[in-house]
């Protein structure tokens, strides 16, 4: 892949994120309001350092159901403060007794009750409340001046570094798939791992894409691009992709992963922002799938202090 080129401009300086967990907090945010009766019952959770997946699971054994009858709309950040709804089917209408729940990093905020199970990406956004420390920008006015065109005009909508694994590893096991038709035959290589890396090389494959339309500074309307596979109908042909990623797209194709669009710009709202000593702190909303890093690095180099 290319390197990611910045829509608005070079870096204005550089920043530390999650230095600790409460300077990264993630709140759902959803069209639909529970409707306070139903088979599953609705836990409002606040967690912090602790895995999504995790926690679901820690609710299933907790009260013994089976690992698919509780479900999310999101996975969350590990290292960060998050709150969701979790989803746990319990047709009996009876309210479990929480008062032995210990599950650690996990508070239960509220509950009531829905009719339907939450299915993944059923959430319409997601609000973010960061805090950029360590900061060294040598004109905050211009710093200032970015952000207020990020608010108006968007950013590119790559995909994050998070997609890809730590230092891409998921990219990489995705081309070793590619390279070794034996080694995706191996029974340890399960379906869920296989999802994973064939979903990291095709948002890589989006993001040189997008590349390319920023490039050519065509990347700040409402078109979409496609993330690569099928073509979803006959009369329609996807762009085509870079030779060195031929074998990538051959493998995607033969797999039978459809293809399906993506914004090339994301749109922040509810944006705010201010300075505190060194450090920065932002306010702001983002679509389902848009990455809160993704805007960060649109104005600030930016060091993961979990990496």
């Amino acid at each position: 892949m290319k390197s990611l080129v910045r829509g608005h401009g070079h870096a204005l300086g550089t920043g530390v994120i999650k230095s600790s967990i409460e300077d990264f907090q993630v709140t759902e945010q959803y069209e639909f309001e529970p409707t306070g009766s139903g088979e599953h019952l609705l836990l409002w959770i606040e967690k912090r350092g602790a895995n999504t997946g995790w926690v679901a699971n820690q609710f299933a054994n907790f009260l013994g159901l089976r690992h698919f009858d509780v479900s999310y709309c999101g996975k969350k950040d590990r290292h960060a403060v998050t709150r969701q709804w979790i989803s746990c089917w319990l047709p009996t209408n009876e309210t479990p007794d929480l008062d032995e729940l210990n599950i650690e990093g996990v508070e239960v905020l509220k509950t009531t009750r829905h009719l339907k199970k939450l299915r993944r990406g059923e959430h319409s956004a997601n609000h973010f409340d960061l805090m950029v420390r360590q900061l060294e920008v040598t004109d905050r006015q211009a710093l200032a001046a970015r952000l207020e065109s990020i608010k108006t005009d968007g950013v590119p909508n790559y995909f994050g570094p998070q997609r890809f694994g730590r230092e891409g590893q998921n990219y990489h096991k995705a081309c070793e798939l590619i390279a070794d038709p034996e080694l995706r035959s191996r029974r340890k290589l399960d379906r869920k791992q296989k999802d994973i890396y064939v979903s990291a090389l095709r948002s890589w494959l989006f993001n040189d894409c997008l590349v390319r339309e920023v490039e050519a500074d065509n990347w700040s309307d409402d078109d979409d691009l496609w993330v690569y596979g099928l073509s979803p109908h006959r009369d329609i042909d996807l762009p085509a992709v870079d030779d060195e990623y031929r074998d990538a797209a051959e493998f995607i194709e033969a797999i039978g992963v459809k293809a399906h669009q993506r914004a090339k710009r994301m749109l922040p709202s509810d944006m705010s922002w201010q300075f505190q000593d060194d450090s920065l702190q932002l306010s702001f909303t983002l679509p389902v799938g848009a990455y809160a890093t993704t805007l960060l690095e649109e104005v600030l180099e930016i060091k993961d202090a979990q990496l």
